[in-house]
């Protein structure tokens, strides 16, 4: 393998857990109860669509997209200041033999790119990824291909010589839809579906490279 393309909440760090908490305290607070498992889908969605699958799910259409959006993303700034998030166990070293090997690394996210770069400045490992592509770069999120295949286009490399490393069902579809080497990574709080990727492994040292 000549590149890695990482997916970033529940792969790079354990952030799955407290944006789905932030969803059910948003809706708790506009009068919607809910539980994990019925938002849990929405994992490897971007935001907007998100919105739109809140807005079906539970009937919100009194309430608009961007107060949905908004609702959301306060809940989720202030579970994160509170948190005592870290990154996944074995990344550090991961990422470093990658390096060794002269790979090219990247992450490819639903997320947006200032909370992504935020986050791996922050624990000091946003040096070793060479192009951060989020979700506004593609015209369709996940389970579509599009940012898979942005992304590899970025990295100038051809399809079999770069693996994905996902935890989402929306992840592992849209990985496995590229044609390329789909890695199910099974390390976050949030056990997800991961049987259509290639192979499954609970631990970056798990992955042969």
């Amino acid at each position: 393998m000549k590149g890695v393309i990482f997916d970033f909440d529940g792969v790079i760090f354990d952030s799955e857990i407290i944006y789905l908490e932030s969803v059910l305290q948003y809706l708790e607070s506009i009068g919607v109860h809910s539980t994990m498992s019925e938002v849990q889908y929405l994992i490897g969605m971007r935001m907007q669509e998100i919105c739109v699958a809140l807005q079906k799910q539970f009937n919100l259409y009194n309430h608009s997209l961007d107060e949905l959006r908004f609702g959301q993303y306060e809940y989720f700034d202030r579970l994160m200041e509170s948190s005592d998030i870290q990154a996944m166990p074995g990344l550090s070293d991961f990422l470093a033999r990658c390096k060794e090997k002269n790979m090219t690394i990247a992450v490819a996210s639903s997320s947006g790119e200032e909370y992504i770069v935020d986050l791996l400045k922050r624990f000091n490992v946003y040096e070793y990824f060479h192009h951060i592509v989020s979700g506004s770069c593609v015209e369709h999120g996940k389970p579509q291909p599009d940012i898979f295949l942005y992304a590899l286009n970025k990295m100038g490399l051809n399809k079999e010589d770069v693996m994905i490393i996902e935890d989402s069902v929306n992840g592992i579809k849209a990985g496995i839809a590229s044609g390329m080497y789909t890695i199910g990574f099974k390390g976050s709080k949030i056990i997800q579906d991961t049987s259509q990727a290639n192979i499954e492994v609970h631990a970056f040292s798990e992955i042969a490279l």
